[in-house]
């Protein structure tokens, strides 16, 4: 097959989806398969809308078999009012370009308006960067190929729209609509897809997964944590983005409950501070922050080492899909505490394999994270139970082969159209 893959950003930039279009880049290369990638050069989400975020070299460049291009992410002075201001052209094509927080990319959108293409599948994530989606819609009609989603959904707290706002607007449905296939994560996220109007047919749950290997290596490196930053049991941790709606702001406001009954417990927090988080911190008062390892991004060793020795993971957020990170602890037996929203409420049994808390809900994250410490058996056995779940049902070995026989299926009926 000729392949590809459409995203907002690729590895070494982290995150779930990065980590999934790497996964199955590369799985499809190993095949013999033809795979090219487009990507943007943010190496950080901000990237998208703040001059000064990171990025990575724009151009072109090989992984393992497959070709990653990076195109240019442009951002202009005030450049999310222009973006909202530039959302009020009637054309609606015009608007899936400048939605805010799409990334503009002009020479990806060029390269698939205007350049030869010959793909057999092309294959694209995620909300709400509907700039993105819209490339990939594009560059399929050119190629004659079968369009794919992968979305991400993130619905967010039942109760409330303020997440799934900016990604179930009316262009962005139509966009998915046009999909001959459509990956969700969660039948969470399925329904919720039913209910803008999508053809359940096309929505094929596949989850996510996790290299065991990759998470619990022969060999670790014990103690790499504490020789690198001096840590030291015991601690709960986070990974990933440190934002409101990834829960990180709670988290800290629990630990502050927390440390008046086991002052001994740290607070890692691991990952890119987006900049809510960082006008935060500067509110954190210095004695708590005596508590807490703030850290940027860490290597994988040291992520293994990190979750290897830690109590608790803790990602109570309202943007996850599902939560690659929740399947790293468990694989290391540890329980889990995330939020109830979006798919996240499928993939954690609650009182069983972790917690579920209403998002934003610092008491109530305080309260499952002291029934932990005064529970090491329950600590144990949810995070046996996680661990069972993850090797039955969330290697990336197996998430594949799924996604690789619905992609033999759509090729399979265009050629035959």
């Amino acid at each position: 097959m000729r392949i590809l893959h459409i995203i907002h950003r690729y590895p070494p930039a982290q995150g779930g989806s990065e980590k999934y279009f790497e996964e199955i880049s590369k799985r499809f290369a190993q095949r013999g398969d033809s795979v090219e990638v487009w990507t943007t050069d943010a190496d950080q989400l901000e990237r998208f809308w703040i001059r000064d975020r990171k990025r990575l070299p724009a151009g072109v460049s090989m992984d393992e078999g497959v070709t990653v291009r990076r195109f240019r992410t442009v951002v202009v002075p005030q450049h999310a009012r222009v973006q909202r201001l530039l959302c009020l052209i009637p054309s609606q094509n015009l608007r899936r370009l400048f939605h805010f927080p799409s990334p503009l990319v002009p020479g990806m959108i060029r390269r698939a308006a205007m350049e030869p293409l010959q793909f057999d599948v092309v294959h694209a994530t995620a909300l709400p960067y509907t700039s993105i989606l819209y490339a990939a819609w594009i560059a399929a009609r050119r190629s004659a190929a079968r369009l794919c989603y992968t979305p991400f959904m993130h619905i967010g707290e039942k109760h409330s729209d303020e997440v799934r706002k900016w990604y179930a607007r009316r262009d962005q449905i139509q966009l998915l609509q046009k999909a001959d296939a459509i990956f969700v994560q969660t039948p969470t996220e399925r329904d919720f897809l039913i209910s803008c109007g999508l053809d359940g047919s096309k929505c094929l749950i596949t989850g996510v997964g996790v290299n065991p290997e990759e998470i619990v290596p022969p060999k670790p490196i014990e103690n790499l944590m504490c020789e690198r930053y001096g840590l030291r049991p015991p601690y709960v941790f986070t990974l990933g983005a440190k934002s409101l709606d990834k829960g990180t702001l709670s988290v800290i406001e629990a630990m502050a409950r927390v440390w008046q009954q086991h002052p001994e417990v740290t607070l890692v927090l691991a990952g890119d501070e987006m900049s809510d988080f960082q006008e935060y911190w500067g509110t954190v008062p210095s004695e708590s922050k005596k508590s807490i390892l703030n850290l940027g991004r860490i290597s994988d060793a040291e992520k293994v080492d990190l979750i290897r020795q830690g109590l608790i993971y803790l990602n109570p957020s309202r943007t996850d899909s599902f939560g690659i990170t929740f399947l790293e602890a468990w694989l290391w037996e540890k329980p889990v505490i995330g939020a109830r929203a979006g798919g996240v409420v499928d993939v954690i049994s609650h009182g069983e394999d972790g917690f579920l808390v209403e998002f934003g809900c610092a008491s109530e994250i305080a309260s499952k994270i002291l029934e932990l410490i005064r529970n090491p058996s329950m600590q144990a056995s949810m995070g046996a139970k996680g661990k069972t779940k993850t090797l039955s049902k969330y290697t990336w070995e197996s998430i594949f082969e799924s996604i690789a026989k619905r992609y033999q299926s759509v090729v399979k009926s265009l050629r035959h159209a």
